[in-house]
């Protein structure tokens, strides 16, 4: 059977009955619902960014240095001025989980430098005397990169390695590279030190505010959870160095990358987030600095709300709500819903 031509005339007489159907006001809203749904559909459709190994966590690549107290806005601003996304109907949350670096801390300018430093003069020296001589002083920096490289290759799976995978991935590479050095127990002792302290060595700045702002969120009974992506450094070892600092009073919970060995946005550590805070995904909100690893991550983990702070920006992975910095997300979390009046 023939088909019928469609031409200008006949274009022109499905226009008319469309206007006559639906009416001009309506045929907008039906073009716009056809719009939306495209750009909802394309947004769903992206893939995951991976994200580099060393962005998360400083131990070596410096954070940005936080701007000053003059340039923040007070709490009740950030909560007017909190850029949102509409947010499904509203549950009281329970726990709010945090990621660390950019969100809660940042280095000092010039202290992941100064950490990597001392890092190499340390297992320099220590290698020179068990017997790898002066090849030591070249073998080391190349052990260290080499052991950051096998690190952000199982990042790009969003797996991460344990804290003695990393310590192993050194000494694999000194004994390539200098078969002559002698693994005494002093050696190793030195080798677990110079990996795994070096955050007591500098401890990193408390972010401005932050301070004030956990305290606004024990005062509300929530429960908190750091869930942090680990550099070079064991996450257990930044923990006592923060823990010295205070954060036990605030803090109830550490999930490390390198513990549950999934790096984010990979979905395991968010499960386990949500585990030891002993609650479902929709009685806690998630907040954090990184578009890919924080709000990507808790996006696809369903948390109630995802909440980016600072400047860094994805135009395909929006959060619910955006602020400054972490000042202000208690009203903020009141504002939408989701947590109670001040108590």
């Amino acid at each position: 059977m023939a088909l019928i031509g469609f031409g200008p005339v006949e274009a022109i007489v499905v226009v008319i009955v469309v206007l006559v159907v639906f009416g001009a006001g309506r045929l907008a809203g039906v073009g716009k619902a056809l719009g939306t749904g495209l750009r909802e559909f394309r947004e769903e459709a992206r893939t995951p960014a991976e994200e580099e190994g060393e962005d998360e966590n400083s131990d070596e690549a410096t954070v940005s240095s936080t701007s000053s107290d003059e340039d923040k806005p007070s709490s009740s601003a950030c909560c007017r001025d909190a850029d949102r996304q509409p947010l499904p109907p509203p549950h009281l949350i329970r726990a709010v989980a945090l990621d660390l670096w950019g969100t809660l801390i940042a280095d000092a300018p010039g202290g992941g430098r100064r950490r990597m430093q001392r890092r190499e003069r340390m297992l320099r020296t220590a290698y020179e005397q068990a017997g790898a001589g002066d090849a030591a002083a070249e073998a080391v920096p190349v052990a260290i990169r080499e052991a950051i490289q096998e690190l952000v290759a199982a990042h790009q799976s969003n797996v991460d390695l344990s804290g003695e995978d990393r310590i192993n991935a050194v000494r694999r590479s000194m004994l390539r590279q200098c078969p002559n050095t002698v693994e005494s127990p002093e050696l190793l002792t030195v080798l677990a030190e110079a990996i795994g302290e070096s955050a007591s060595w500098e401890p990193p700045e408390i972010i401005s505010g932050v301070e004030a702002e956990l305290d606004c969120l024990k005062q509300h009974g929530l429960r908190l959870a750091v869930v942090s992506n680990t550099g070079l450094a064991p996450g257990r070892r930044v923990e006592a160095a923060l823990v010295a600092r205070g954060f036990a009073r605030w803090i109830d919970h550490w999930i490390w990358s390198d513990e549950v060995l999934s790096w984010k946005p990979g979905q395991a550590i968010f499960t386990a987030a949500l585990d030891a805070l002993d609650v479902t995904a929709e009685q806690a909100a998630f907040v954090g600095d990184t578009p890919e690893a924080d709000i990507l991550g808790a996006r696809h983990a369903d948390f109630a709300a995802s909440v980016q702070v600072g400047g860094k920006r994805d135009p395909s992975i929006l959060p619910d709500i955006h602020l400054p910095s972490l000042a202000g997300l208690s009203g903020a979390l009141q504002d939408a819903g989701l947590l109670h009046p001040d108590p």
